[in-house]
């Protein structure tokens, strides 16, 4: 007898999946990378990227406070905010170990990428999504687990001919 797993476990699963599959690429980026440079030059290059990437994070984290400070005094600057979480996240990414996520960090501060992702999540998050109805308690019965009437399209019926 077999289960549906829950939500819980496919997710687990999901990300043991996801991270393998990022350690495997990590390996094999950084054997393409010290085949073309050498060892030591890859070592060099990612303690290097790290520091940019600490460096990135601090400069972020204050330019990200100022950013939201003046946003509340001026009650907008959405566009801003946005940018600076952006920078925030490129900065994160460049300190993660490996080369993998120096390119997503890198392709965070494209803005037409960050523009695209900032449509999906307005997208997604949207008020008043026509997907979902909100009831209160008296607006709505339960029907239990009855099946609904399946309708099919009726068929024409074929015409009639006259016969004598």
């Amino acid at each position: 007898m077999s289960t549906l797993p829950n939500p819980s476990r496919r997710l687990l699963r999901a990300g043991i999946i996801l991270l393998l599959g990022w350690i495997a690429l990590e390996i094999a980026l950084m054997q393409l990378v010290a085949a073309r440079i050498g060892w030591a030059a890859l070592i060099l290059l990612m303690t290097v990227k790290g520091g940019i990437g600490l460096l990135l994070v601090g400069a972020a984290m204050i330019h990200g406070l100022r950013t939201i400070a003046e946003a509340a005094r001026r009650d907008s600057g959405q566009e801003a905010i946005h940018a600076a979480g952006f920078t925030v996240a490129s900065a994160i990414l460049l300190v993660l170990p490996g080369i993998a996520p120096a390119f997503l960090a890198l392709a965070l501060f494209s803005p037409s990428l960050r523009k695209r992702l900032l449509a999906l999540w307005r997208n997604r998050q949207e008020p008043g999504d026509p997907r979902e109805i909100e009831l209160a308690a008296s607006e709505w019965k339960e029907l239990g687990n009855r099946k609904p009437a399946r309708r099919t399209p009726r068929k024409p019926k074929p015409p009639e001919t006259l016969s004598s």
